[in-house]
């Protein structure tokens, strides 16, 4: 960690004093230092630039632009900060780290993130992300092979006789723990923001994932079943009232909708015993309470006693 500063512009007379030897500048790191103000557009002009973090600072504003000028830029860590604007869409294709959590970036996933194919860590979590997740994710091709789910991300500097490995590391949430890794794994996290639509079903192409993390949206519909669990759990999903299927408990609209037609079928089932019931007992006390009612008039009234029995003897 470098030294402690209060204004960005401190930040930018670093930047200035780097562009003297920007052939071999290949790491820029400023991390928790309280650093405000904006992100200076001189970072720009360090195009042999690998890894910037500049995370849990106090930086505004937008990403600058200038950064697309770090064509060698593999990690982008500006999480826990106060940036806002969307999330920048002309980042190189050499990046496999970007660390955004915890800003203000607005607007819908920029579905040009699909054509960086060597990213391997998207952690947008906890911004104010809206729209749909874009349904063109399967062309990561990184996040694709489970063989590459994990890698060793750096590069080697070659000096006069002699050349010195160099290892980047980045830190990400794993089950409310922060980690710092050195061997990147396929990770995408897009919690805590105010995505809509539904889960895109390419996304369950994407078998290299180690961890997904969907929670906390506005995303609706059935999870798809047709791949692999991504290494996600119900945690992955919770938080989203209008999401239904496995691994969430919630069940599918059609079963609910089942077990209600079951559930009235039933009921009307029982109605219908129950009248019957009803109608072969009243008709039983019919005929019992009319049998009765005859027997009755023939015994205890003489002229029809008398009548009857005569019938019978002139039968027979």
């Amino acid at each position: 960690m470098g030294p402690s500063f209060s204004t960005s512009r401190h930040l930018f007379g670093l930047c200035e004093k780097q562009t003297s030897c920007m052939a071999i500048h290949t790491e820029f790191s400023e991390r928790y230092n309280n650093l405000t103000g904006k992100i200076p557009h001189s970072m720009g002009s360090l195009p042999n630039l690998r890894f910037l973090y500049l995370e849990s600072n106090k930086f505004g504003g937008e990403v600058p632009s200038s950064l697309k000028n770090c064509k060698n830029l593999t990690i982008l860590g500006l999480g826990h900060n106060n940036l806002s604007g969307v999330i920048p869409s002309w980042l190189g294709q050499n990046v496999k780290g970007l660390k955004l959590r915890f800003n203000q970036f607005s607007g819908n996933v920029p579905t040009q993130l699909c054509q960086l194919h060597s990213v391997m860590v998207m952690d947008f979590a906890s911004n104010r992300l809206s729209g749909p997740i874009p349904n063109c994710l399967h062309n990561i091709t990184a996040m694709l092979s489970s063989n590459a789910s994990t890698r060793e991300v750096g590069y080697t500097t070659h000096f006069a006789g002699f050349s010195i490995p160099i290892t980047c590391s980045i830190t990400i949430l794993i089950k409310g723990n922060e980690l710092e890794i050195f061997n990147l794994m396929n990770i995408f996290d897009l919690s805590s923001n105010n995505l809509s639509g539904t889960v895109p079903l390419e996304m369950y192409m994407l078998t290299g994932l180690k961890s997904l993390n969907l929670s906390h949206n506005h995303l609706m519909g059935t999870i798809p079943q047709e791949g692999p669990n991504l290494g996600s759990t119900n945690l992955s999903y919770i938080g989203n009232l209008d999401l239904c299927g496995p691994p969430l408990t919630k069940i599918y609209p059609k079963d609910e909708k089942s077990d209600n037609t079951k559930s009235m079928v039933e009921e009307d089932d029982d109605d219908k015993y129950e009248v019957y019931s009803w109608f072969y007992m009243g008709l039983g006390i019919g005929f019992a309470v009319g049998f009765l009612g005859v027997l009755g008039i023939i015994f205890f009234n003489s002229r029809c006693r008398h009548a009857y029995f005569c019938t019978e003897c002139i039968t027979l």
